[in-house]
């Protein structure tokens, strides 16, 4: 299985707006990471210590550069854009949602992008899902503006901005 749909669209736009250091936060079996390396980008990949062990193996083959998942909050990166991929369909308490979204703000430079994917709530899709609301509520909160919405299948994909302050 190959990069999504997301990342595979929005490429040629972060190319466009000089993105370069990716923070791929919570990136699974590296596929987002993987592709976004093929296309020019520096990926960092932040995992739990439990997956980055799974993974090892393809973490070491394409060199990536490394962070264990709970310690994202102790850094300050200044990259260019921040992937989360269904992480926010993961973390169950709300607390622990503001406290992901407070890390990827802390680990973006002013102007980056954070691009928050997610499974839709709706008719007929019924579980852990958000709405386009539910999401702005949550990332807005933190100096975003919202830049591009993307849909396809059920998934809802909200690119966002830092404001410079």
């Amino acid at each position: 299985m190959g990069a999504a749909v997301s990342v595979k669209t929005l490429v040629p736009y972060w190319k466009k707006h000089q993105v370069n250091y990716v923070l791929d936060y919570g990136a699974g079996n590296l596929r987002n990471a993987c592709f976004l390396q093929e296309q020019g980008f520096q990926v960092v990949v932040a995992e739990t210590p439990e997956h980055l062990k799974k993974i090892r193996d393809k973490i070491s083959r394409y060199h990536f550069p490394e962070v264990v998942s709970t310690m994202v909050s102790c850094f300050h990166m200044d990259v260019d854009l921040v992937l989360a991929n269904f992480v926010l369909n993961i973390i169950e308490k709300e607390k622990e949602r503001q406290e992901f979204v407070s890390n990827v703000y802390h680990n973006l430079k002013p102007g980056g992008f954070f691009l928050a994917e997610v499974k839709e709530k709706g008719k007929g899709r019924p579980g852990k899902g958000f709405s386009e609301e539910e999401l702005d509520t949550l990332v807005m909160a933190w100096a975003f503006q919202k830049t591009m919405v993307l849909r396809r299948r059920g998934l809802l994909g909200v690119l966002y901005c830092k404001i410079f302050h």
